[in-house]
């Protein structure tokens, strides 16, 4: 095999070349971008080198300021608390007669309860004692009773001072038109005469009377007699009973 120069030649100028293109496109920016790279981590190297320098003084500043801190904090402290038992102090003393002023309001309001109590107690037993009442009324009404009222009713009004009669008068005028009388049941004709004589009696000129019924009195009469109104019935007697009041039968 012989040895052929003309390609022996071409392939070392091929290689120089290439070596030239390496040397040029590819080592030259290869090693300028590794001395940027040393530049830049030698400047970083330089700056942590100034950051840490100051770190250091930073920390050491800081240890002496917390110290001093510390100092002025145990002082602080002890004025604090001094400042604080001394308003504590205050405040209780405060709170003593703040205390004092609750538990009088609290004793005038347990007193006012205890009466509001005691008075809604009497009440619910008033009211309790109405209805028992109410109901012993209602089962002991009767026509008979009522009868018995009526009675009493004219011995009432034979028996009424002149100084009553005399401002039932007054208040009627001389024309007792409107003079009603109610029952609890019907008034047999002996009953209606007597009425009538009776308010008769009571009243100038003489009396016409309107008789109703109402069974809501239970037994006895209601009389309208002008602007007054004579009562002598279980229903009205039961309710000033409940009202806590005394009357003598004729309202």
């Amino acid at each position: 095999m012989e040895l052929d120069w003309t390609t022996f030649l071409l392939e070392i100028a091929n290689f120089i070349v290439l070596v030239w293109i390496l040397q040029r496109f590819l080592y030259q920016p290869i090693r300028a971008a590794i001395t940027r790279r040393q530049d830049a981590v030698e400047q970083i190297l330089c700056e942590a080198r100034a950051l840490q320098e100051k770190a250091t003084d930073l920390a050491q500043r800081y240890e002496n300021r917390l110290a001093e801190w510390n100092v002025e904090r145990e002082k602080r402290r002890t004025v604090l608390e001094a400042e604080i038992e001394e308003e504590r102090t205050r405040r209780l003393e405060s709170l003593s007669v703040e205390l004092d002023a609750q538990r009088e309001k609290r004793r005038v309001l347990d007193e006012r309860k205890i009466t509001e109590l005691r008075q809604a107690t009497e009440e619910r037993a008033v009211a309790q004692a109405g209805a028992f009442v109410g109901r012993l009324l209602a089962r002991l009404a009767s026509p008979e009773l009522e009868q018995r009222l009526v009675r009493l009713f004219v011995d009432d009004l034979h028996s009424l001072p002149e100084e009553r009669r005399r401002s039932l008068r007054n208040g009627v005028g001389p024309d007792p038109r409107g003079l009603v009388v109610a029952s609890a049941y019907p008034l047999s004709p002996e009953c209606r005469a007597t009425l009538t004589a009776a308010m008769g009696e009571l009243v100038a000129g003489g009396a016409a009377c309107e008789f109703r019924e109402d069974p809501a009195l239970l037994a006895g009469l209601r009389v309208a007699l002008g602007p007054w109104v004579l009562q002598a019935n279980l229903r009205d007697e039961l309710g000033f009973f409940l009202e806590g009041r005394t009357l003598d039968g004729l309202g």
